[in-house]
C-alpha cells in the first residue's frame, strides 16, 4: 500500500490517502486552503465503497456508496449535529419520502 499526498504549487495539501495497486483503497480526505476538511470518501479497489462526507459551512453530508453507486440514506446535518434531511437513495436514485426539518421549525438561523 502506497500512501499519497498531494498538493498545489502554492504548497498547501489537497488530498490525501492511500493506493492498492495503483488504485484508491483507503479513506481519502481533501482539503481547502486553510487547512479544513471538505471531502473524506471512502474507496476499495478504485470505487467508492462505504461512507462519503461533505463539509460544508452550514451542513454536513453524509452519503453511502456501495461499488461507486450511491445506495441507501443520505443524511443532512446542521452544524450541531442535528439531522436536517433524510433522502433515500436506490442504484444511484432518489426512493421514497424524504424527510426534513425545515430550520425556521428547528429554529436555527445562520448569521
Amino acid at each position: 500500500m502506497v500512501t499519497g499526498k498531494h498538493s498545489t504549487k502554492t504548497g498547501y495539501l489537497k488530498a490525501e490517502g492511500n493506493r492498492k495497486n495503483f488504485e484508491l483503497d483507503s479513506i481519502w480526505s481533501f482539503y481547502d486552503e486553510s487547512g479544513k476538511t471538505t471531502l473524506q470518501i471512502s474507496y476499495l479497489k478504485g470505487k467508492k465503497e462505504g461512507i462519503r462526507r461533505t463539509f460544508r459551512e452550514n451542513e454536513m453530508v453524509e452519503e453511502k456508496f456501495s461499488n461507486d453507486v450511491k445506495q441507501g440514506l443520505t443524511v443532512y446535518y446542521y452544524p450541531d449535529g442535528k439531522i436536517m434531511r433524510t433522502v433515500n437513495f436506490d442504484n444511484g436514485l432518489e426512493n421514497g419520502l424524504a424527510k426534513g426539518i425545515p430550520a425556521r421549525w428547528y429554529g436555527y438561523y445562520p448569521d
